[in-house]
């Protein structure tokens, strides 16, 4: 009987410190991106696509039947980041607000400052973050063959890469 009269605040103790560690996790992920549809619109004919960029990532290429454009604003609060993710089509980004730092798996920073784009050329595991103290603001003119459903698909953190998204 003695020991069934110390269970119960036992338990209580491990289900709260339980609560504790799960709060601890849930609080150290990064804020997500607010995303804002500015437009879309379907082109009456598709377009092939055929984008090459060079630049500090290096050279990039992509190649897309596009049928559908998505432009879309994004803000992020500092600290925050946007998962690790591909998009299924090219991407033309434009900082507006902040800097922007964008990490593909190869892990090596870019920073792209307000007043700056990039390119993703789509199928790129990627995420981007917010590392300074203000605000971050982006548009981002997505470029998607028919049919295409989400903007951005989930992918795995690389091993390759240790940082938090």
């Amino acid at each position: 009987m003695k020991n069934v009269r110390y269970a119960l605040p036992l338990l209580v103790v491990a289900v709260f410190a339980m609560g504790l560690s799960v709060g601890v996790v849930v609080a150290a992920q990064p804020a997500r991106p607010v995303a804002t549809p500015v437009a879309t619109g379907t082109l009456a004919t598709p377009a092939h696509a055929v984008i090459v960029a060079s630049g500090e990532m290096g050279t990039v290429a992509g190649m897309a039947d596009v049928s559908e454009v998505r432009l879309v604003k994004f803000e992020l609060a500092p600290g925050g980041a946007f998962p690790w993710h591909q998009h299924p089509g090219p991407v033309w980004v434009v900082v507006t607000q902040g800097t922007l730092t964008f990490y593909s798996a190869a892990c090596h920073p870019h920073p792209y400052p307000a007043g700056s784009a990039f390119f993703d050329p789509g199928n790129l595991t990627h995420t981007a973050r917010n590392e300074g103290d203000a605000p971050v603001e982006v548009i981002a003119t997505f470029m998607f063959p028919a049919d295409v459903g989400a903007p951005s698909v989930p992918q795995p953190a690389p091993g390759s890469c240790p940082i938090e998204a």
